[in-house]
């Protein structure tokens, strides 16, 4: 909870650099705990195309906080199915940021 707790304090306070940290540090547990090579090195590498900045960085670090407190919530209730219905939106989400990200840069 320290992470998402610090992460959710850099949201309220415009902090979006210190919210890239703590939510770097969120996932990076889950990956780590995970025990999936594969998968950290595939998330490792969409990690690396864009952090949470912008004119929609607040309404994207609060949406991605909250799946950040549902998840740790389901984590702690030992709710498998919930935890994997929360990660896919999430990464839904994460996925569709990165791909507008490109086209933007692409754009330029």
């Amino acid at each position: 909870w320290e992470s998402y707790k610090k992460a959710q304090f850099a949201i309220e306070n415009g902090d979006y650099r210190s919210f890239n940290e703590y939510n770097r540090q969120i996932h990076t547990i889950i990956w780590e705990e995970a025990d999936n090579i594969h998968l950290e090195k595939l998330l490792s590498q969409m990690w690396n195309t864009v952090d949470v900045d912008g004119e929609t960085a607040e309404a994207n670090a609060q949406e991605s906080n909250e799946d950040h407190r549902i998840l740790i919530e389901c984590i702690e209730k030992n709710d498998a199915a919930e935890a994997e219905q929360i990660i896919e939106r999430h990464v839904y989400r994460s996925y569709e940021r990165v791909l507008n990200h490109l086209k933007k840069k692409q754009n330029k």
